[in-house]
């Protein structure tokens, strides 16, 4: 049996014996750039409580910042185009033995940010008054900064006298001398007049962005939607806008009967995801101190460039499925048999390689995926081709204004909806299978936590041992710094599921898992 056959029925038989030692090491592969999906960068908040000894509730684990947490190696972007579309394709049975067909989507690009016409950054720094940490954040920026580079201050209640476009040396002397004016500014003006900056002319030459820390600007009362056409005007004129929300242990309630911790979901909160989905910038979850500096740094040495506008991804099931879910991307639409991605504008991001980066912190890819479901039985044996997708990828070119578009049709070798035979699992991409080890993974820490909120904390601490022998050998053939942090953090959740737990561990549990790679 080969490696990758080996790997991916390891965990089909529910046994926790191994699957043995002998796999080789293998490269792991490196792309192009990764196209950077804006939205929520990470999984903070969970992985907090988790290292606080305690159990998230589910609604804490998010699935778009799980997988921005990981970078995707993806084939060479020689697709001739500014961006390249990789869609690919993996069958494998259920635990039930159900069918398994799942599509992933991710996009690169040759471009290298450093080889684009240089212009001078230009941060609008939106920083709340009470905001924890100011000198650690000014630091980082100013670190990330070049003499030609220049910051503008928006804070909560105003300032006396404007400051805008102060250079990198000078801005924490800056910020040290000046007050503030009352009456207090809603997020909203605050943000309308971030927006009078970027329509100006003053920054024409400048590649702006919005470092958003919400925490003091005062509510409005408007709701998401005016939110949602501030932004849109913002991604118009080129400009992201990233939010660092900062989180507090006071904030979070335990539930007494789950032991399940979270931080309570606000209508600002909301906003804040729609203000950094709507632009193409990032969100990040990050406990004050060194978790928050080192996402703003993060955020600060990543170089990021407009490569399209107007992007659409139209993944179409092929007669005989149907689309059963999206995971990643959580403003993608369903009609009927089609799943639809749209942005506005897209960027690319300076990180490269499965590599961590020089903060700390992980991040920097990411992709999305459909999952199939046959709306009849299963073709059956003999095996016979068959149309699994098509992916219909367009943009507008932002030099050119051309549009740009492509093609792509995937196929099973399966037939609609049957499974693989034991030993020759399909995937469209077998050297590159950590995007379907990375969803696993999300369903594994998904369905513990599941299992947790829901009191079954035997079925809970049963997923990490299905998982341990697969990550193993996974980690043997293909290493990877991103799929043993996800690991390490199962491992911790279910510690802290054990504390409290006297429940058997079941021989046999509902999962939502496939046996590939599991």
């Amino acid at each position: 049996m080969d490696q990758l056959t080996k790997l991916l029925y390891c965990g089909c038989t529910l046994a926790l014996a191994g699957c043995g030692d002998d796999a080789g090491y293998a490269e792991v592969p490196s792309g192009s750039r990764s196209v950077v999906q804006g939205g929520r960068q990470d999984i903070g908040e969970f992985r907090s409580i988790v290292a606080s000894g305690k159990v998230p509730e589910l609604s804490v684990l998010e699935e778009t910042g799980f997988f921005a947490e990981h970078q995707i190696d993806l084939p060479a972007a020689d697709c001739g185009a500014s961006i390249c579309a990789h869609p690919m394709l993996a069958v494998a049975p259920r635990f039930d033995a159900g069918n398994w067909t799942m599509a992933f989507v991710g996009m690169n690009t040759a471009v290298d940010p450093s080889t684009l016409p240089a212009k001078p950054r230009h941060l609008v720094l939106m920083l709340g008054s009470d905001t924890g940490t100011v000198s650690q954040i000014l630091d980082s920026i100013e670190k990330a900064l070049t003499p030609q580079d220049r910051v503008s201050l928006i804070s909560a209640r105003g300032l006396e006298t404007p400051q805008q476009g102060i250079p990198p040396d000078q801005l924490t002397a800056t910020l040290v001398g000046y007050t503030y004016s009352k009456p207090a500014v809603s997020l909203y003006s605050a943000l309308s007049g971030a927006l009078e900056l970027v329509k100006g002319t003053d920054f024409a030459d400048y590649t702006t962005r919005v470092l958003l820390f919400p925490a003091s600007f005062p509510e409005s009362g408007l709701g998401e939607a005016q939110y949602v056409d501030l932004a849109l005007e913002f991604a118009h004129h080129d400009t992201p806008i990233s939010v660092f929300r900062e989180l507090s242990s006071s904030s979070r309630t335990t539930t007494p009967t789950t032991g399940t911790t979270t931080t309570p979901a606000t209508a600002s909160s909301a906003i804040e995801v729609a203000l950094a989905d709507n632009t193409s910038g990032n969100y990040y979850s990050a406990d004050k101190g060194t978790d928050l500096t080192q996402a703003v740094a993060a955020e600060a040495q990543t170089g990021f460039a407009p490569l399209a506008r107007n992007l659409s991804l139209t993944l179409t099931a092929a007669p005989g499925y149907r689309i059963a879910g999206v995971y990643g991307a959580p403003s993608a639409r369903v009609e009927g048999e089609k799943a639809v991605l749209t942005s506005p504008v897209s960027y690319v991001g300076a990180r490269g390689a499965s590599v961590d980066m020089p903060s700390g912190r992980r991040g920097g890819g990411g992709g999305w995926f459909v999952q199939l479901l046959a709306d009849g039985p299963a073709t059956g044996i003999p095996y016979s081709p068959a149309d699994a997708f098509r992916l219909d990828f367009g943009y507008d070119d932002p030099v050119s204004g051309a549009r740009v578009s492509s093609t792509q049709q995937l196929q099973t070798p399966l037939g609609v909806g049957q499974n693989p035979p034991p030993t020759q699992p399909y995937f469209s991409d077998a050297a590159r299978g950590k995007p379907f080890m990375m969803l696993n993974m999300y369903f594994a820490l998904f369905t513990a936590t599941r299992f947790a909120n829901q009191n079954e904390c035997g079925a809970a601490r049963a997923i990490e041992p299905m998982m341990r022998d697969a990550w193993k050998t996974f980690s043997q053939i293909f290493p990877d710094a991103d799929i043993n942090a996800d690991f390490h953090l199962l491992t911790a959740l279910t510690a802290n599921i054990e504390k409290t737990c006297r429940e058997p561990v079941p021989r046999v549990i509902d999962v939502p898992f496939s046996c590939g790679y599991l």
